[in-house]
Order: structure tokens, then sequence, then C-alpha cells
């Protein structure tokens, strides 16, 4: 079912690809704007796309139904690997894309793979690959970095709940953890 917000009118959110940030930090920082993503599609098939490193991040999250592993570098390095990555993205018929890593690449490779509806920030020459381009309001950058995630969302009138981090760990990797911290 489509959603209205504002100024945006998304098709078909049945399926749902998150382009995440490439480093694990910045990935953690996105977590709220991932949680705001399914509380405005409670319904959809949530698919993260992610760097290896970064991927175990989501593993556990209850926002998030498949981590996708972006392999670059590896099998999905330059335009040949980017082409292969949108030819595996088809496949899988997402309706809409969230970016929140802001490169060309990231819309590049959702433009390719066919995606419908891209929405991200308007900056790195993007703005003819997005759908739903978000113009970056001044001073987005010098605050904090959940802030400057949920406001993809919020510039697409999207609703947000805050900004509480979500890491969950499994059994294993709590005792690992807990286990790595007493030595």
């Amino acid at each position: 079912m489509p959603i209205k917000s504002t100024g945006f009118l998304f098709g078909d959110t049945e399926r749902i690809l998150i382009r995440s940030t490439n480093w694990v930090g910045d990935a953690i920082m996105s977590t709220p704007a991932v949680r705001a993503v399914r509380k405005n599609f409670p319904d959809a098939e949530i698919s993260i796309l992610a760097k290896p490193w970064v991927g175990p991040v989501f593993h556990h999250n209850p926002d998030i139904d498949h981590v996708l592993c972006y392999e670059d570098p590896g099998r999905h390095s330059a335009l040949a690997g980017k082409i292969r990555l949108s030819k595996e993205l088809r496949k899988h018929r997402f309706g809409l894309a969230v970016l929140f890593q802001n490169a060309f690449e990231a819309a590049l490779i959702t433009f390719l793979a066919g995606i419908p509806n891209r929405l991200g920030y308007d900056t790195d020459g993007r703005h003819i690959l997005l759908t739903h381009p978000v113009r970056i309001q001044a001073g987005l950058k010098r605050i904090h970095e959940t802030a400057y995630y949920l406001g993809i969302l919020e510039g697409a009138g999207l609703a947000t709940d805050g900004t509480a981090l979500t890491l969950v760990l499994s059994p294993t990797e709590r005792a690992w953890a807990q286990e790595t911290l007493k030595k």
C-alpha cells in the first residue's frame, strides 16, 4: 500500500532496501533511522545492504529481515562489480531504497537495480538518480549523527521516534563481550 508523505508518494513498499553506511560506528548511529523505517512501513520486508565488516551490526536487529553483503573490495569492485551487484539486487524486486550512505555510487547501484523509489540526501551529484531527493538543511552536518540519518526520513515526511540506539547481541556474542571485558 502506498504511503503519502510530505511532498512524496511512495509506491510499492512491500520490499525495502536500506543502504547502510560503511563504518561500524556510523551504522550504529543509523539504527534510530532503521527503526523509523520499520515503524513507517511495519509490514514491509526490509533488507539492508552492508559491507562485510558492518553487516554484523544488523544481524540481530529486530527491524531488519535480511542482511545483504556488499563485497567491495571483492566481487562487487569496479564497474563490473557494481553492475553485478545491481543485477543481484534487481532479483529481490525492491520497491523502495533508503540510502543512508551518501555516495553517488549508492544511488547509481539502486538506479541500475531498477528500484523505482530511491530516497536519500541530494548530495554528491545524486539528485538525478534519486526519485525522492531530500535537500540537506544548513547545519545538519554539525548536529549529532543520529539526527543526520533521521533527517533523510523527516525530509520525506516520514515519522521518527527519537535517537535511542539499537545494538542486539546473540547470547554467544554477549558472553564473548563479557569475557573480553573481564580480561
